[in-house]
């Protein structure tokens, strides 16, 4: 198939266009490379970032690090966390980019039930305050139904349903 984001196809768009349009988190957080939580959060940045890290990158990451309760952790090598706290500093490093689109593989994988709801209500409020668009993927249809604006229901890799969380989530689906 093809992606367009906001009707242009995805090949018409520079590498550096499209990346700093589109912010993606996988849902695996390993790591293999010993860098500070910092260091990692600030590589969201890369493609605003010349030789010298300017005082808005440094800002925009400790910004970001202090919106998901991660300060206590910017010194600290991402090899020393839980699988839980490596999927918030992923998910502070896809959202440092300020993307207009933010496109989530099951964001709350490794992450107990509390600090699911905590995310999802960040996801959404940040959404709303900062106007951009999220795309999440999740397996939990009770967590869609709670925080989702629309659901897309895929069979087989197409579109098997469309439209509000109420209307959606029906005895019949």
């Amino acid at each position: 198939g093809e992606i367009s984001v906001n009707g242009k196809p995805e090949s018409q768009y520079s590498t550096k266009d499209f990346s700093s349009t589109v912010s993606y988190l996988s849902q695996d957080n390993d790591c293999k490379v010993n860098l500070s939580v910092f260091e990692v959060v600030m590589l969201g940045r890369m493609g605003s970032m010349s030789f010298r890290v300017s005082d808005e990158d440094i800002a925009a990451t400790q910004e970001v690090l202090e919106r998901l309760n991660l300060q206590g952790f910017a010194s600290r090598s991402i090899m020393e966390l839980s699988g839980g706290q490596r999927q918030l500093v992923f998910m502070a490093q896809a959202l440092v980019k300020e993307p207009k689109i933010l496109i989530l593989d099951e964001p709350t994988s490794a992450l107990d039930l509390h600090k699911q709801f905590d995310l999802l209500t960040l996801l959404k409020n940040l959404t709303q305050e900062n106007d951009f668009t999220t795309l999440v993927t999740l397996h939990h249809l009770d967590l869609a139904a709670m925080f989702a604006d629309e659901i897309i229901v895929l069979k087989e890799g197409t579109v098997y349903a469309q439209g509000a969380p109420k209307d959606i989530f029906t005895e019949a689906m």
